[in-house]
């Protein structure tokens, strides 16, 4: 019998989920408490998403306090014309809900999204919402909030969203500027983290295009393995090695569900090695979206799918960039914004950037500081916001670009579909 069968034979061992759903019903009292006050007359339900809400979430013990690698995500749903003016309000309930927890010796961000009475009736198929409708849970509230979703099977999720969620993983990784080239055991926590959501959704994102695809992480790795040990990577990325990969996503679950666990001879997580997986599967899943051949460059992959964008896909993405830096910047970007939105919307343009940094120098051993500067240039031309890189003399590297691209990502990126 193989290896990969054994591995699939065996349960997935999450000893910390008792713990994630007593974590998970403290924090979800906290935030009633705290929102329900706040909000009594105004507010009509709220819903815990994302792992969280999966009891999933990966918490670690420091001393006597339970920290929380992530965030709790709410979704609060207000009554007509009643929406928050400012974000401040939330911004400061959410602090609330942190010192409370703090006081029950729980280390955990909150991320409070408020979204409008008709948000769940309006949730197209794609992977967010397929898993709020599966594994969401309101928490308060008399509106039946998640009934209001549409059903659809997994089938009907967008590839196009598989592939944004590898990209958005990629792109995460910038934020650990030079730490992305430690490639042993003292690489910082922050760092293996995102390594382990990387590796995690490339297989969510890769099970999709394969049609494999479930909601959970413990799922999502049964299905990976039975892939491989079928054989059934012949049709996928070329040079996958998906024996490997499913390994390797195998103990990110563990460590994802049960961090505790892991011991001193399980896998370190490399970096680039990690970014040369994601690079394979990037390619192919473009070329499944764009009908491209393997020989087609990064670059011509990436245009071909942009002009897979409509017009009002363009403009839409263009709208929330003038609102997300505000009128006098977009009427100075306007000149170079007209050029860029004729080719692209700002997230395509943003993971081109993004995409191209980290393939790029994933192949050297080391970021190099004194690489071609007219090469790094041709990365901040595609940014909608260039910041330092507008001054042509400055001399620029590695982690300044990463920097640059990924506050890029935070405003035009992270908080809109478009």
């Amino acid at each position: 019998m193989s290896t990969t069968a054994r591995h699939a034979e065996q349960p997935l061992q999450t000893s910390g989920q008792p713990d994630n759903a007593k974590l998970r019903l403290a924090i979800c009292r906290a935030a009633v408490s705290v929102l329900s006050d706040e909000y009594s007359d105004t507010l009509d339900a709220i819903v815990l998403t994302g792992s969280m809400a999966r009891d999933e979430a990966t918490s670690v013990r420091d001393g006597d306090i339970r920290k929380v690698l992530g965030d709790a995500e709410f979704l609060l749903s207000f009554r007509k014309n009643h929406q928050p003016s400012t974000s401040e309000g939330l911004r400061k309930a959410g602090q609330k809900i942190e010192s409370m927890l703090r006081n029950e010796q729980i280390e955990c961000s909150i991320d409070l999204g408020p979204v409008p009475p008709d948000y769940f009736s309006k949730l197209r198929p794609d992977i967010f919402a397929y898993e709020l409708k599966a594994c969401g849970k309101q928490v308060f509230g008399q509106t039946d909030a998640l009934s209001q979703i549409a059903e659809f099977s997994a089938a009907q999720i967008s590839r196009e969203d598989a592939w944004r969620l590898l990209c958005n993983r990629l792109l995460e990784l910038l934020e650990c500027g030079d730490d992305v080239w430690v490639s042993d055991t003292k690489q910082a926590e922050r760092l293996r983290y995102k390594l382990v959501k990387l590796y995690l959704d490339m297989a969510t994102s890769f099970l999709i295009f394969k049609g494999q695809y479930a909601p959970t992480y413990a799922q999502r790795r049964a299905n990976l393995l039975n892939l491989a040990e079928r054989g059934a990577g012949a049709d996928g990325p070329e040079n996958l090695a998906l024996a490997e990969f499913a390994r390797l996503v195998s103990f990110c679950t563990r460590m994802k569900l049960n961090p505790e666990s892991v011991g001193q001879d399980d896998p370190i997580l490399v970096a680039r090695e990690a970014i040369r997986t994601a690079h394979l599967i990037w390619r192919w899943e473009l070329q499944s979206l764009t009908g491209a051949s393997a020989s087609v460059t990064d670059g011509d992959l990436m245009r071909l799918m942009s002009s897979r964008q409509s017009l009002t896909q363009k403009l839409r993405g263009w709208a929330f960039a003038a609102r997300a830096i505000g009128l006098v910047r977009s009427l100075r970007a306007l000149p170079r914004w007209l050029w860029l939105g004729a080719k692209s919307s700002p997230r395509n343009l943003v993971y081109s950037a993004g995409t191209t940094l980290l393939f790029d120098v994933a192949k050297s051993a080391i970021p190099d500081g004194n690489q071609n500067q007219c090469e790094l240039r041709s990365v901040t031309q595609r940014l909608p916001v260039q910041n330092f890189a507008e001054r042509k003399s400055a001399n620029l590297d590695w982690k300044d670009l990463a920097e640059t691209v990924f506050r890029n990502y935070q405003q035009f990126v992270l908080k809109t579909r478009a």
